[in-house]
This record gives structure tokens, sequence and C-alpha cells, in this order.
């Protein structure tokens, strides 16, 4: 697979799938940057909740009210994604604070709505999987900075895969958990040590490493 990031853009567009053979991109599916930022968040929900430290179907059994809170999550998500992405002169430092005020918008959004086992390793994964989705979406500029600037989706199968390829130290937390990690710091250094490693072996971007890793599957 190349390193750079229109080809990779364009690769993830064309093929981006589950293992079952769904379709993932969004490709032409929206045609306005509004209709994508209104549905990233939702796209993402599901992988964000997927794993143990977070059983939302515990905590709120009731699918409505399930899907309520992922509604209004992904509304958080779509206004923060407005504020950063008409700015195109932003850097990963930019990128990193911007992402620590919306997981916490998000993270407070379910503490206060009785899901206080929502971790920020729940609110990175949502907010880096609706990145990917943005990615994904052919009314998106396949060169825009946000694609060299932004984290990836942290969880543990990549991490497995980082660590074998580029030998990057898992999240220090116990057993590496991505869901039952709230302590932000931790995946503030994890972006940060993998994003060089990941430079120096001549990627365009972590994200573009991440869907290389991830079309190894």
């Amino acid at each position: 697979m190349a390193k750079d990031l229109p080809t990779n853009v364009r690769l993830l567009r064309n093929d981006w799938k589950t293992t079952g053979g769904k379709p993932l991109s969004y490709g032409s599916k929206y045609t306005n940057v509004k209709d994508v930022f209104d549905n990233v968040g939702i796209s993402a929900y599901g992988p964000s909740v997927l794993r143990g430290g977070t059983n939302i179907t515990k905590y709120h059994p009731d699918q409505k009210e399930r899907n309520a809170l992922a509604k209004e999550a992904a509304e958080i998500l779509a206004k923060n994604l407005d504020e950063i992405y008409p700015n195109k002169c932003f850097d990963f430092n930019m990128f990193t604070a911007w992402e620590e005020k919306t997981a916490s918008k998000i993270r407070k959004f379910y503490h206060e709505n009785g899901v206080n086992e929502y971790t920020y390793g729940n609110a990175q994964k949502l907010i880096n999987m609706a990145i990917k989705y943005l990615l994904s979406s052919c009314v998106i500029n396949e060169n825009d900075p946000l694609f060299k600037n932004c984290h990836f989706p942290v969880d543990g199968i990549i991490q497995k895969k980082l660590h074998k390829d580029f030998g990057i130290p898992y999240l220090p937390n116990k057993n590496h958990s991505w869901s039952r990690n709230d302590k932000w710091t931790d995946f503030v250094n994890y972006q940060t040590d993998a994003r060089k490693i990941i430079l120096d072996n001549e990627f365009d971007s972590p994200i573009i490493c991440e869907i290389s890793e991830w079309s190894k599957e």
C-alpha cells in the first residue's frame, strides 16, 4: 500500500469495508460537508463502545435512550468539527488541544446522563473513527491538513499491529485497555510517540499508517 495521503484517501473511499464486506466508506453518499459532519458521529458510535470498559447496554438497556444519547453526542462532535475544519493552518498540537476539548465535552455529557463508566478512551475512539469516516467522504478535500495532523483511532488491535511492525509501545494501563482508560494524557503520549515513529517511517500521516495496517487484515 502506498504511503502518500491522496492515494490512500482514494483507496479508503473505494475499498473501506467491514471484514464481512459491508461498505463503510461514505464515498459520494453525502453531497455537502454539513451532512457529513451530522453523520460521522453516528457511524463512529458503535466502534467506540464495543469493548468492555463501557457496556452502555448495561447502563441504558433501553435502545431508544441509547440512540438518543448517541445522537446528542454526535451533535456535540459535529459542532466541534465545524469549529476546526475551516481552519487550514492548524498543526498536531492544535488538533490535540481541540480533541481534548471535544472528548471532555462528550465524556461529561455521558456522565451527566448516568454513564459514569464512559471514558476518555471511548471518547477518543468516537472522535477518531469519525475523522476516518470524514476522510472517506468525497466532499472532503483529500489533501486537507486535518488528515495530516489528526489522531488515529486507538484500540487493542491497532496497538498490537503498531507494536509488532514499528515497536510503538502500548498504552501503559492494565492490559493496555483503551476502553477502560480514563487518563487523557495516556492517549496524548501514545499519539505523540506513535506520530514520531510513523513519520520517521516515511508515512505522510499517522492515520494513513493506520489505514495501511488495517489493510493487512
